[in-house]
């Protein structure tokens, strides 16, 4: 009797355990016949992370497939794919999840309306009719909310200071010729430079700190803040200040005779480009000293600098260079766009943009991934803006991933916008529908965008100062400054 009852028990378990190895693996028969195909999901990563939002990464395959299993290959369909999120370890479905709608074997989950502060635990999950199966854990950490306090605007003649929350001026002071001048405020000083060939410093409330006077006329609209220097350039040479009193610490001069005066700072090097003798060319620069590292004549406008390599564009050809020594690493021939002015790197893809045109490349293999066509696409410098996995241009977002058209934020466009804390801050005029497709421009003001709920969360405006083209500098209560997708402490 005993021994029987140990052999049914002995077979219980042995059921017990084959049924869950089935559930954990999913190993199904084909309805071929033929042998089982696994499944397996992964939390591949955890990434743009906010306040209050955060994008999860993961991956499912299938012994090598592409793409998610047919019925056919696994004997078995998905009827449910995304990622679950709790407070606690191991989280489920019954906690809080966001689905993915993806066919394909790599995809995203935005989580959103998350609690600052707060540590949260993420799986990647698949269903099928068999069951639900988790992936590996990962976990992070939200940041603090640390809300906009003051944004500074760029006018035709005047640098204005609103409060970030409702867009009330707090002080307005004249400033020559600064307009699409895009102003940097760090550690309590406000630096911005104006077509009169000055660079000026101001307080957080509007007094003058200092300008120095430049060689050349057409100063840099973007003074880059770093290591205690301020940074910016004209048409033939590249200067660095002292940040707090204004004393020149070097002047590079520089061979191109027709200097593009937009930098680009990466790692102790800035980055120039102008032309010679009618050639484009780019140059890295030592920081601290101002000696130039490297020349090429790989044609570039302004340049892109991400880890240890320089994405430089030029009419239709798209190039990478080595930050270390401006070395060729790879090219490639832009056959559909022309006159593209603004490039942006982000999360392994090359965003190339032309006025009403883009285009998506691998940032690896340069290889064209996709097309975003639209009237409000604008090729201006920093024009362009990533959050929420959109990109954002001239009022208008679209899926930074495939470019398809998200949300149209503001009819008749915008100027362009920097991103705090997940939202865009921006100037911008309302229009009014004339009807037939046509818009009247009327108001001029500030906008306060949130791309992820694709509404309008404050319209405050501003007067008619119609030359708030440049992206405005908005800065946080810790002191944190954003200008574009760009962040300075």
């Amino acid at each position: 009797m005993k021994s029987a009852q140990f052999s049914t028990l002995k077979n219980l378990k042995l059921t017990l355990c084959s049924f869950l190895i089935g559930c954990v693996l999913l190993c199904c028969t084909k309805k071929d016949g033929s042998e089982p195909v696994q499944i397996s999901i992964t939390t591949d990563t955890i990434i743009d992370i906010l306040y209050n939002s955060a994008v999860c990464k993961a991956t499912i395959s299938t012994d090598g497939l592409s793409g998610l299993p047919s019925e056919q290959a696994s004997g078995d369909s998905i009827i449910g794919l995304g990622v679950c999120y709790n407070t606690a370890s191991q989280p489920v479905l019954e906690n809080s999840k966001v689905t993915s709608t993806s066919r394909e074997s790599k995809f995203s989950c935005t989580l959103t309306e998350l609690q600052p502060e707060t540590r949260y635990y993420v799986r990647s999950y698949y269903q099928t009719t068999k069951g639900t199966v988790y992936g590996n854990e990962l976990q992070f950490t939200t940041q603090t909310l640390d809300s906009a306090i003051s944004v500074f605007f760029s006018g035709y003649s005047t640098l204005y200071c609103l409060n970030a929350s409702d867009g009330k001026l707090k002080w307005k002071v004249n400033v020559p010729d600064i307009q699409d001048a895009t102003p940097v405020c760090v550690q309590g000083r406000v630096y911005v430079g104006g077509y009169d060939s000055n660079l000026y410093a101001f307080d957080t409330s509007g007094n003058l700190l200092w300008q120095r006077k430049l060689q050349e006329k057409n100063l840099a609209k973007n003074p880059i803040v770093k290591n205690g220097l301020v940074y910016i350039s004209d048409y033939a040479n590249v200067y660095a200040f002292n940040a707090v009193t204004g004393t020149p610490v070097w002047t590079m001069t520089s061979e191109f005779s027709n200097g593009n005066y937009n930098l680009t700072y990466a790692d102790g090097m800035i980055f120039y480009s102008g032309v010679t003798s009618g050639v484009m060319g780019l140059a890295g620069i030592d920081a601290l000293t101002g000696k130039k590292t490297w020349q090429t004549t790989i044609a570039s406008n302004i340049p892109f600098v991400t880890g240890d390599k320089v994405y430089a564009f030029y009419y239709r050809t798209l190039s990478v260079v080595a930050a270390k020594d401006g070395s060729l690493i790879s090219r490639t021939d832009i056959t559909n766009l022309n006159n593209f002015r603004n490039i942006q790197v982000r999360n392994g893809h090359v965003y190339l943009f032309a006025e009403n045109m883009g285009i998506i490349y691998d940032s690896a293999t340069l290889a064209q991934q996709a097309v975003i066509y639209g009237s409000a696409i604008s090729y201006n410098a920093n024009s362009q803006v990533f959050v929420n996995n959109s990109v954002f241009t001239n009022g208008t977002a679209y899926d930074m991933n495939s470019g398809t058209l998200q949300w149209k934020a503001i009819e008749g466009g915008a100027t362009d916008a920097t991103v705090c804390n997940g939202l865009i801050y921006m100037g911008g005029n309302t229009y009014k529908d004339m009807g037939s497709g046509l818009y009247l421009k009327d108001k001029m003001g500030y906008f306060i965008l949130d791309t992820r709920a694709q509404k309008q969360l404050l319209f405050a405006e501003f007067g008619n100062d119609y030359s708030l083209y440049a992206p405005p500098c908005v800065v946080t209560r810790s002191g944190k400054c954003y200008v574009g997708n760009k962040m300075y402490e």
